[in-house]
This record gives structure tokens, sequence and C-alpha cells, in this order.
């Protein structure tokens, strides 16, 4: 005789098991129609493209022969031209910032071109200015914070180890690569150094922010690591074949990361797993950009009179298509929206649109 209790059981198990065959299998969402990626203008820019391009969402900006210009994102067509403006770029929708190599920097009224304020940061170098809501971070030999609105010195660490690094704003912190391989956490108020981690080679990437409590680092020391962003502690490292020097994206709880040997990493942000792993077709030129579920990098043509924009599903890592380019992309291009632009080698500047359907390009996570 069978006995209740294993008659319950046996209950139990099936409910359930009807229960999961009426569920069907897990779906996974499926990757924005990255393609045809149509190119939607380009522009001659006489002696090429300098510095730049970087963009608002509503203009492109690009810095050639000593004179700052801005087109439109949505046809190319010239909006303003300013000359004797030289140096890399930084925009947000309500600020462009141009800083020069001796420290000068801008703040540039996207609209129209106009000087909003300049300051002496004292800060040599040629990384980009970072923009963000409140404040412009100039980073080189040492960092400052410039107030966005008035142009004011908020707090600076001018002297200190020279920054690699693009700094990244994650909530409360402003995280900096060092040339020494130190990463650092710096106070976002009051620029007060709160944590230091030692990667173990020089810091060329920026830190990913996981929106989770954790930053993604790639380093020169061959791996990809994740740290606690309260205390700087190391969650997971995963080892790779060369040096990672641009920065990543998170898909999901993906943290999507190219490496210098031509391989495109899916590593889960919390314990370090692999999801997935595509080859490129060749380095990239820059980091991976991310609409929607699904990531478009720039590469290396297989001449070198192109380079390739190659999409992959973020999820899974499967290869969505490519476009060939016209002329070798001197910079990495910018994404805003649904528009992704690039300057050519041919001395030109394009922009090229997404599909409708696909997802638009997302800010990046700041949350620690």
């Amino acid at each position: 005789m069978v006995s209740s209790r294993v008659l319950k059981r046996a209950t139990v198990i099936t409910c359930l098991a009807t229960a999961l065959s009426a569920c069907g299998p897990a779906r996974i969402p499926p990757p924005p129609a990255l393609f045809p990626l149509e190119n939607v203008w380009t522009v001659p820019v006489p002696g090429g493209v300098d510095h730049g391009p970087a963009t608002d969402g509503t203009h492109v900006f690009y810095v050639s022969a000593g004179t700052l210009h801005a087109v439109a994102a949505a046809n190319g067509k010239p909006r303003w031209s300013t000359a004797g403006r030289d140096g890399t770029l930084g925009a947000a929708p309500n600020l462009l910032a141009l800083r020069e190599a001796d420290g000068t920097v801008w703040g540039i009224d996207p609209a129209s071109g106009s000087a909003r304020w300049k300051v002496e940061s004292g800060i040599a170098g040629t990384l980009p200015p970072v923009v963000d809501a409140q404040q412009v971070l100039i980073a080189g030999e040492g960092l400052v914070a410039i107030d966005a609105g008035s142009g004011r010195v908020i707090w600076g660490a001018p002297g200190e180890p020279k920054v690699t690094s693009p700094p990244v704003v994650a909530g409360p912190l402003v995280i900096v690569g060092e040339a020494d391989g130190t990463l650092r956490a710096r106070d976002g108020a009051t620029g007060a150094s709160l944590w230091t981690h030692a990667t173990g080679g020089e810091v060329l990437a920026p830190a990913l922010p996981d929106g989770e409590g954790r930053l993604i680092v790639g380093t020169t020391a061959r791996g990809i690591i994740a740290l606690d962003a309260k205390d700087g502690k190391r969650k997971w490292r995963w080892k790779v074949g060369t040096d990672v020097i641009t920065g990543g994206v998170v898909v999901e709880r993906n943290a999507v990361v190219a490496t210098q040997e031509a391989v495109l990493w899916g590593l889960r942000s919390g314990g370090g797993n692999m999801a997935w792993r595509a080859a490129l077709p060749s380095r990239s030129l820059g980091g991976p950009m991310r609409f929607g579920n699904a990531v478009l990098i720039a590469c290396h043509g297989l001449r070198p009179s192109e380079s390739l924009l190659v999409g992959f599903d973020g999820l899974t890592g499967r290869r969505l298509g490519d476009l060939k380019t016209p002329a070798e992309i001197k910079w990495p291009p910018v994404a805003a929206g649904l528009g992704v632009y690039a300057a050519l080698r041919d001395d030109t500047l394009a922009g090229w649109r997404l599909p409708p359907e696909a997802g638009p390009a997302p800010s990046s996570p700041s949350k620690p």
C-alpha cells in the first residue's frame, strides 16, 4: 500500500511539472535590428578632423585646422563655426567643453558656439573633458572639477599622479586610472581620495559602473576585473590574452568589453563568469556602443582603405551583421539616440542612422 505521504509528494511533483510545461521555455528578448545601417549624410572636411567627433544628440562637433565646427546631427548641415578653438571635446545636452593641451578649458553654448566661460585649469594633457550634469572633469597632469554652469573650479588635484584614463562619474564618486596602475576613487564633491586599487599595469580604459555596486575595469595587466565601488576591493578577475584600452558597456547583467586580441567578451558582472565570447574581424577602433540589447563596435577593415561597423547581440554574442565604411575611420565613433558619427580618413565626417525599431543608445550607468 502506498502511504499518504508518498501520494502527496507525487501530487506536488505532478502539479509542478504541469505548471512548468505550461510556462514553456524561457524566452530571451530578441536583439534590436541594427541593420541596415543607413548612411544619412557625409560632409567634406578640408584638412580632416583633428579632434572629435563629439555629440550632444542634436549637434555633432569637431575641430579642424584650429576651428571648432558644429553640424546638425539629423542631416549634417552646418550650424556654426568658431575660429581659434583647438583641443579635445566633451559634450552634454546643455554644454560643450573644449580642453586645450595647456589646460585652458572653454565652456561653450552647443546651439550657438558662443563661449559661456573660460578657465585655466592648470592641468596639461589631451584626454577629452568629461561633461557631467553639474561639472566638467579635466584629467591629465592631475585632475580638476569645474562647475558646468559658471566655470568655477570646485576642487583640484594638480600635480597628483598622472591620470591616464578618462574620468568616470559613478554616483558620488569620480573614478580615474593612473600611469602607475592605480585605480583611484575620489569624492565627487571634494576631490578627496577615498580608496585606491593596484591593477598591475597602466590604466587606459575608463571604469564601467554596472549599476549594482561594482566597477568593471579593463587593464593592461591582461585582465578584466570587478571592484566593489564602496572600498575598491576586488570581486573577481577574468584573464585575457592582451591589453584592454577601451571602455565597455553593460547589457542586462553582461559587461561587454573588447580586448586588443580582437575578441569581444560578455562577462557576468556579478560573478565574472563568461556569458559569451565573440571574435572580431580585427582590432577595435573604440569601445562597444550599446543600442538596446545589442552592441555596435568599429573595427579595422580587411583592407587599409576601409573600416567595419560590426553588430552583436549583447545577451548571446551572436553576430548581427556589419557595414563597410567608404574610408578608414580615423577616431573612435560616437553614438546618440539612433545615430552613429565618425570622422573618416578621406577628410569627411559621416552620420549613420539605425532602423527605427532599434533601441536608442543609452547613457552610461552612473550608479556605483
